[in-house]
């Protein structure tokens, strides 16, 4: 996959509630191979990495070159297409799951990002969110206070 040398930085402070209800943003575990999405299916949750290896399984087997706050399987997702290819984690690893629906019920209050997003995307530049420095103490019965912990 390439990308353009240049990453934008989206700072996501002002497109969030206060308080998340967890179901629909959280920071998930995944165990090495397990997947994080399959090819053929369709987008129901934005990625923001945080760490471990990823892979790329599609024509050919690769390894996905992912910086930490990076959005992964975007294209999909506002393309309203199925996944082309099936993402792994090839070692234990961190992503930040967004549920596609809520993300963009929440940026469609700001239409400069929708817009930028999509530049980006059309681009295929890369977007770095700043999602990075999220607390540990954060798990599934927890809210989120994603406010806090957005600015640049």
């Amino acid at each position: 996959m390439s990308h353009d040398t240049h990453f934008y930085r989206l700072n996501i402070q002002h497109l969030f509630d206060t308080d998340v209800n967890c179901r629909y943003a959280y920071r998930r575990h995944y165990k090495a191979n397990e997947i994080v999405y399959q090819k053929g299916s369709q987008p129901i949750a934005l990625f923001i990495y945080l760490s471990g290896k990823l892979t790329l399984i599609g024509k050919k087997t690769q390894c996905l070159d992912a910086y930490p706050g990076e959005l992964i399987g975007a294209h999909a997702h506002f393309a309203g297409l199925c996944y082309a290819e099936t993402l792994q984690f090839s070692s234990s690893g961190e992503m930040f799951v967004i549920q596609f629906e809520y993300f963009q019920k929440q940026i469609h209050r700001c239409f400069a990002y929708f817009e930028k997003i999509f530049d980006c995307l059309l681009k295929h530049q890369r977007i770095l969110t700043n999602l990075t420095t999220l607390p540990q103490e954060i798990g599934k019965n927890d809210s989120v206070h994603l406010n806090r912990y957005a600015a640049l």
